[in-house]
């Protein structure tokens, strides 16, 4: 079996799927992740919004989410989610 990476939160690849985003992020970027959510259902996908990522050791991160809907053949649908580490750039900025 192919060993996946520990992602920016900490995690790794198991501990992540099947779990619900709200869990995932900060409680801070809830109404951004309702906004998020509701425009991945009305057009499938969503492209960097910026949001806090809760991270393994229990800090936070900011991070910038993609997320795309996608069917397979027997119409399930599922969704990619990506995040990108955008803290350095934050701080910075």
């Amino acid at each position: 079996m192919p060993r996946f990476p520990i992602f920016v939160s900490g995690f790794g690849r198991d501990a992540l799927i099947g779990r619900p985003l709200g869990e995932l992020h900060d409680e801070g970027s809830a109404p951004a992740l309702a906004r998020t959510i509701a425009q991945v259902g009305r057009t499938g996908r969503v492209h960097d919004t910026e949001l806090r990522l809760r991270c393994k050791d229990g800090g936070v991160i900011d991070v910038s989410l993609t997320i795309a809907a996608i069917r397979d053949e027997q119409d399930h649908l599922y969704y990619r989610v990506t995040w990108r580490d955008v803290t350095e750039r934050k701080r910075t900025q």
